[in-house]
């Protein structure tokens, strides 16, 4: 079965932007984040027999539901 696993982005923590510099840089800008395009999260698809088996693969996955 299909599963699509959503995991919290570790680039920004799940907010969905990042700092184009240094966030104490006083001319840092909140950009859109790349890795995750701004949802906070990131969906990965994949083959698996059961919920759980996927669990043990992503054990820090926020969401699962079967395709």
């Amino acid at each position: 079965m299909k599963i699509q696993i959503n995991v919290t982005c570790k680039s920004c923590d799940g907010y969905g932007t990042c700092s184009d510099r240094h966030p104490i840089d006083p001319s840092h800008k909140l950009v859109e984040c790349s890795e995750c395009e701004g949802n906070g999260q990131i969906k990965y698809v994949e083959e698996y027999d059961s919920i759980s088996d996927a669990k043990d693969d992503y054990p820090c996955g926020a969401s699962f539901t079967y395709l």
